[in-house]
């Protein structure tokens, strides 16, 4: 057996357990990265801020269930982010946090009835807060007209907040609830009309951010978002203090989801080494029919071939990959296998042999080709078994 056979064949066996083992360094890194952006954006936010410690802690909360949500995110390999909306911070009605998970807004008030009235306040109710604050001022209020320009796509008595998800601190959600059922009962016997935007508060109100996928931010309360605030102020936030560490979050359940994914695509780079002779068999049946000349397939390997002779290959390795998975003759981990990693496995099958030509034609190296493939293996197939999970 040659020396590239032996490489070839070393690689097929181990290449499986590489991508794997470098997947699973993936997952955690991602996982640290995320921990490390809670860090930096609190601390960024709050470092050396004049702000009333009331006014603080609402930032603090803000970047507590972005940055939390997205740690979860990352312990479930999803790619869904949240995002502090910053950059349109104290528009009219606008969320305070947006992105995968959707649009919410917080507001961390001393009671439960102050942080739920805030959350179902109507866009009349905050244009007569305004006017009060005018006038307060000395300056003359615009008028109503002139005021709901700012949010005309608002009904008078909607929620300004209308279809945000509510989040409050995680001490007043049960009394929240009980007094919003409680101005429910009493509005439709006196102000029906306010009724609904009530209603639409005790449907969306939370204390954390989630989305469909099960990620979730951890639930804040006003005395923890006081204290990272204060810690915020002077740079030093440190999430540990408060259990967000890979140490504290990394359980087995994780590990084992994880796993499975990695397993899933070392079982699938494995398959798609192994289909080279169903390729060479293929390339035999392209010489036979007339579609491949022999001499050309020497000089330029698999580079050269026409979209008919490669669309032909292409269908042959992904109806025989299927039929075998199916079969069970790759396991029964593969026994399920869907059309997107078919693709992936095809691709990356395809891909490997038309490297393989180049480095017998001695128009690549065979370092060169062993770190092209690895790439290509984890890029490729990783994300068609991530697709098909």
């Amino acid at each position: 057996m040659s020396t590239f056979q032996d490489g070839y064949k070393y690689f097929t066996q181990s290449a499986g357990a590489m991508g794997a083992s470098i997947q699973g360094g993936n997952y955690i890194q991602s996982v640290e990265q995320e921990i490390s952006k809670l860090t930096q954006k609190m601390n960024a936010e709050l470092s050396g801020s004049q702000a009333s410690i009331d006014t603080a802690k609402g930032f603090a909360a803000e970047h507590w269930h972005a940055g939390t949500f997205n740690v979860s995110s990352a312990l479930h390999g999803s790619t869904n982010r949240a995002r502090v909306a910053g950059d349109i911070r104290g528009q009219l009605g606008s969320p305070d946090i947006v992105g995968d998970v959707g649009p919410a807004g917080l507001k961390y008030y001393k009671t439960a009835a102050d942080s739920a009235k805030q959350q179902a306040k109507s866009l009349w109710e905050r244009y007569k807060e305004y006017e009060a604050q005018a006038k307060t001022a000395g300056r003359s209020p615009m008028s109503f007209d002139e005021y709901r320009q700012k949010a005309p796509e608002i009904g008078m008595d909607a929620p300004l907040y209308g279809g945000q998800v509510r989040i409050i601190p995680k001490e007043q959600i049960e009394q929240a609830k009980e007094f919003l059922e409680r101005k429910i009962a009493k509005e439709s016997a006196t102000r029906p009309e306010q009724v609904e935007r009530y209603k639409e508060t005790l449907k969306l109100l939370q204390d954390h951010l989630e989305d469909a996928e099960g990620n979730q931010s951890i639930p804040l309360s006003s005395e923890d978002a006081k204290r990272i605030a204060k810690l915020a102020e002077d740079g030093k936030f440190d999430p540990k203090e408060f259990g967000i560490s890979t140490e504290s979050l990394v359980n087995w359940d994780y590990i084992k989801a994880q796993s499975i994914q990695a397993g899933l695509s070392a079982a699938a780079i494995s398959v798609a080494l192994k289909t080279a002779p169903e390729i060479v068999r293929g390339i035999r049946h392209l010489i036979e029919t007339g579609e491949i000349d022999p001499e050309q397939l020497k000089k330029t390997g698999l580079v050269a071939l026409s979209s008919s002779a490669e669309g032909f290959l292409r269908g042959m390795l992904s109806a025989s990959i299927t039929i075998a998975c199916k079969a069970g003759l790759w396991g029964q981990a593969l026994k399920s296998v869907s059309p997107t990693m078919v693709g992936g496995i095809v691709v990356f099958a395809l891909d490997s042999i038309k490297g393989s030509f180049l480095v017998l034609t001695n128009q690549k190296d065979g370092q060169d080709f062993k770190q092209e493939i690895a790439e290509e293996a984890f890029s490729t197939v990783g994300a068609a078994v991530a697709g098909a999970t």
